[in-house]
């Protein structure tokens, strides 16, 4: 079934009803009436009309839902600017089942945005990375970003700081945001490194 040009096509409904009922009819038990040909033509009639209704409907929503979504991508450059140990289990070494770090990172323009140019200070994030397992490595890592306009909420369970984290809600501007986040790191040591939020935004 497709609607293009205000023309509906439609699958045989005639064809499907009647092997329907030809089955019916054959099974052994009670017996069964095959329906007429004008009750095949109003059954028919019935399950266009319903068809007809439901594809008006999805595609009202659909072009509802299209009309109200936008997307938008944000790219700025992190730099540490506070790095704490929360939790650093025996032996005394990151990298224990429990362990958490919090890092604090100012944000920078990556490209001219908000109406800002680049490389203006244009936000933070604090970010919490707990190790849950060792063998394979993976980390929980939760971020809370605070740029101009709202704040976004990112979160995710990764085994390589090359995987993106999932952008899961925000305030603001980024009320119900949906989306990754990606980071690539500028240095060899990772800081600074660009921060690339694809958004998804109701």
């Amino acid at each position: 079934m497709r609607c293009a040009d205000d023309e509906f096509v439609q699958p045989d409904i005639v064809e499907i009803v009647g092997h329907a009922a030809d089955r019916a009819a054959s099974e052994p038990g009670d017996a069964v009436a095959k329906p007429s040909g004008r009750y095949l033509g109003a059954t028919m009639k019935s399950i266009l009309v319903m068809f007809v209704s439901l594809a008006l409907l999805t595609g009202q929503a659909q072009a509802g839902n299209d009309s109200r979504s936008r997307t938008q991508t944000i790219k700025v450059v992190s730099k540490v600017v506070d790095f704490r140990v929360l939790v650093n289990r025996p032996p005394e070494s990151f990298g224990n089942v429990g362990d958490k770090v919090r890092a604090k990172n100012s944000l920078r323009n990556a490209v001219a945005q908000f109406g800002r140019p680049k490389g203006a200070l244009v936000g933070s994030d604090l970010q919490t990375v707990s190790v849950t397992s060792v063998t394979p490595t993976r980390v929980r890592v939760t971020v809370s970003v605070t740029l101009p306009g709202g704040t976004l909420r990112v979160a995710g369970t990764v085994t390589s700081p090359k995987q993106p984290l999932s952008v899961v809600g925000g305030t603001g501007d980024f009320a119900g945001a949906r989306g990754t986040s990606e980071v690539k790191s500028l240095d060899a040591d990772g800081d600074p490194a660009l921060n690339i939020y694809r958004l998804n935004l109701p």
